[in-house]
């Protein structure tokens, strides 16, 4: 089983099975009725982020739309 799971995480294909997965998961936690105002309080919780006295504060759909995307175009950027 480990050296299936190895194998499994090495192939290309794992990023998006686990992009499905969460997709999924995300869905799921949103459309029942006990999960949703949990799925919203954590998506609404504040980051932060403190190097000597400077500090970012912001709610983690913020840190998840504005770091994570820009990522996700510098990503895109370097293979074109």
């Amino acid at each position: 089983m480990q050296a299936f799971l190895k194998k499994f995480i090495k192939n290309e294909s794992f990023p998006g099975f686990l992009l499905i997965f969460f997709t999924l998961f995300a869905l799921v936690c949103k459309n029942t009725a006990g999960f949703d105002t949990i799925y919203d309080d954590f998506l609404h919780a504040e980051l932060n982020v403190s190097i000597n006295n400077y500090q970012i504060t912001k709610p983690l759909l913020l840190w998840i739309n504005d770091g994570l995307i820009a990522i996700f175009f510098i990503c895109i950027g370097r293979e074109l």
